[in-house]
Parts: C-alpha cells; structure tokens; sequence
C-alpha cells in the first residue's frame, strides 16, 4: 500500500502537489518542520546565515504564536513560512472539516507575518484526495518531501550524516528535517559545509 500510495503521489502534477524540485538546476530545497522552537531555531538561524543558505519552515501556529518574534526573524533573514497545521494533530485520523480547520486556522497566524506563501505540509505526512482537492480549490500548495533525514528516528547525528554520505543528495532534493531538537544542526554543522562545497545551491519552495 505505501508503495502505491507513492506511485500515485509521483503521477499527481507539481501545481497540485510539490514532492520534488526540478532536475539540472543544482538546487536543492531544506525544509524544517515542527518549529519555531526558542533555543533550537534561533541557533539554526544562525548557522543559515553563516552559510547564506536559505530555507523553507512548516510552522506549528500555536508554537508560532508563542514564539511570533522567531517567525519574524525567520522573515526578516530571508527564509520563508510554510503551513504545518495550528497544533499538529494526527491528520489521518480527523475527518475533513477538522483538517479544514487546522490549515486556515494556522494560515490566519502565519499571515500576520505578512509573507503570503501559502505551501502547506500535512502532519506527518499525511495526504488524501479529498485534503488535497480542497487545498487546490482554496490555492494552498501541497508540499511533501522526496528526501527524509529521518531525524524525528534516528537521534544519533553521526548516523544520520553517515545515511546522508551513502546516499548523497541530488539536485531537485526537498530534505526534510524538523527544528524541535539541535539535532539537525548537529547535522547541518557537517553537512552544509559539504554541500556548499559540492557546489549545490539551497532554493525556497514557493519557487517551484
């Protein structure tokens, strides 16, 4: 079944619903989830500006509004702001109307920071067709990921670095990561050095 749920998502156009970027531009696309969270954000800013590296944050609203000065920074320093429900609830098991709710109710905080971007991420990952008509219908983007770091599982950074070295990231890549832990920047600390190297640039989804 996830095997063919990937099939299908691979066949949907990328207007109606983005996993990937386009091949031959040497760009590649990081994405935080999960945030802002005070104390890991702030230093994961800090180590994007030390790279000039540029990057897309599926916001939580209510962590958001809690942490509102995070998400003007995040703005203000050139990234962008993405969807990623009001509270983060388990989409698979909420009907419609409850989902309905999470992505406006969130789009209404996140407009406060007056980007306009409206990509939206579904907690984990989660997508049906109907979810995805009526994003289409309302003109949210839906934005997964082709590439999972997987560091939400695997809580050991030189691990996941070493998944990262064994199958190296290609241009077109959405990367997921998420910035609730300083796990990722213990992995973007190795990492981004490498790939500036590699002489990859870092796009923001609401180009694609």
């Amino acid at each position: 079944m996830k095997g063919f749920r990937q099939l299908v998502r691979n066949m949907l156009p990328r207007w109606f619903f983005v996993q990937r970027g386009p091949l031959g531009k040497n760009v590649v696309y990081l994405s935080f989830d999960d945030g802002p969270t005070d104390g890991v954000t702030n230093a994961l800013l800090d180590l994007l500006r030390q790279y000039e590296v540029r990057a897309t944050f599926f916001v939580v609203a209510n962590k958001l509004e809690d942490n509102f000065a995070l998400g003007e920074r995040i703005v203000n320093e050139g990234h962008l702001v993405g969807n990623h429900s009001y509270d983060h609830i388990a989409f698979g098991r909420k009907a419609l109307p409850d989902q309905i709710w999470q992505v406006e109710a969130a789009h209404q905080v996140i407009a406060r920071l007056g980007q306009g971007y409206r990509g939206f991420r579904s907690p984990q990952g989660y997508w049906n067709l109907k979810l995805l008509i009526w994003l289409a219908i309302k003109r949210f983007r839906a934005i997964h990921w082709n590439y999972d770091s997987l560091d939400y599982t695997i809580k050991d950074a030189d691990k996941i670095i070493s998944n990262f070295s064994q199958r190296p990231v290609t241009d077109g890549d959405i990367i997921l990561f998420h910035d609730d832990s300083e796990l990722c920047i213990q992995v973007l600390r190795e990492m981004l050095p490498r790939w500036k190297e590699q002489g990859l640039e870092f796009g923001l989804l609401k180009d694609l």
